[in-house]
């Protein structure tokens, strides 16, 4: 299976293109409103572009725009299955009659569409709930009835639109195992706002920004070394905006000199980004005398503590310190702190 996207949408400022292999599973992340699942309902055929090309397995499935004939197959013969937010189920079926809906839709008969079902439920461990009705499930069963019933009709694409955003947190890590082995067997594309489901479900990502690709390629390069400000955020990174001074360093827009290492082509007087780790930066008093080049004066704005840890939001940075640490020094909001960051911890992106 082979994917290839180009669409325009003005109404929703989305003018995106990419491409998507056999041998991938796809995460597209981003703000809010930025033209995530926009591209989704596209790809879907739930929603029509105002312009541009989708094409499945060399197949056009929509076209609509300057010389070209305009196509737009429906929904039901796009071979796509797609998991939203809420499982959608039928209330007046069963478990095994709501999975067996997809088979039948699709033209299977009564016995096939049963194997395929159980199949399914079997593989998602809910055979034993297939005669329950569907209003007597918990949020996470619903979940893995509507993933069985989505991939009953084997379809050539999955997509995922934040499909664990409105579970509880006990059913989350069994859900997420699920997918994870699904989107090893078939091509998927998943929108998602949590960095561990992005690692965890695809091998490539885009980020999506004001509707335009602003950055893609590996999971893990996106998300843990990124080119965007907010690929960093996501991943739970620093990141600093200023202008190229040389391939050692940025400005700051109030002058202070940031030096890294560069990673792609830095041109003097463009736009870049400095990205390096709250892990990385060094709590020092304001005497101390370090190796470190970035050296930073900042107020604490909030310290927040989780798994013995304390991350201290001050001056746009974050910074990871220990508990013992943080009671040492007895840090709170509003405090003054020296921050030291060595040069070889950040790196400098164009933009």
């Amino acid at each position: 299976m082979s994917l290839h996207i180009s669409i325009t949408h003005h109404k929703r400022n989305v003018d995106a293109q990419f491409d998507l292999e056999s041998h991938e599973s796809l995460a597209i992340v981003g703000p809010n409103a930025s033209g995530k699942s926009t591209v989704l309902l596209g790809i879907a055929g739930l929603l029509k572009p105002d312009a541009g090309r989708i094409t499945i397995d060399e197949t056009t499935v929509f076209a609509r725009g300057e010389g070209m004939t305009p196509i737009n197959i429906p929904v039901h013969k796009r071979g796509i299955s797609m998991l939203v937010q809420r499982p959608l189920l039928f209330p007046h079926m069963t478990v095994r009659a709501n999975v067996e809906f997809g088979p039948r839709s699709i033209g299977l008969g009564r016995a096939e569409a049963r194997k395929r079902a159980m199949f399914w439920l079997e593989r998602a461990d809910i055979a034993h709930l297939a005669e329950r009705s569907s209003t007597d499930l918990s949020g996470g069963q619903s979940q893995r009835v509507a993933l069985a019933r989505a991939l009953a009709v084997e379809p050539r694409l999955l997509l995922l639109d934040e499909p664990m955003a409105a579970l509880d947190a006990q059913a989350v890590p069994a859900m997420r195992t699920l997918l994870a082995q699904v989107a090893r067997e078939r091509p998927t594309i998943l929108v998602t706002h949590d960095l561990l489901d992005a690692v965890s479900l695809s091998t490539r990502a885009i980020v999506i920004e004001n509707g335009r690709v602003s950055d893609e390629g590996p999971t893990e390069r996106v998300l843990l070394a990124p080119r965007t400000s907010f690929g960093a955020r996501l991943g739970g990174l620093n990141v600093l905006h200023g202008t190229v001074g040389s391939d050692e360093y940025i400005l700051l827009d109030d002058g202070h000199k940031v030096t890294g290492r560069a990673r792609g082509d830095l041109a003097v007087g463009e736009k870049a980004i400095a990205v390096f780790s709250p892990s990385a930066v060094l709590l020092v008093d304001e005497s101390a005398v370090t190796s470190a080049q970035n050296k930073f004066t900042v107020e604490i704005d909030g310290i927040d503590q989780r798994d013995g840890r304390c991350r201290i939001s001050a001056g746009g940075l974050l910074i990871d310190v220990t508990l013992a640490t943080f009671v040492e020094r007895g840090l709170a909001p509003g405090q003054k702190i020296h921050l030291h960051v060595k040069a070889m911890e950040v790196e400098l992106h164009p933009v």
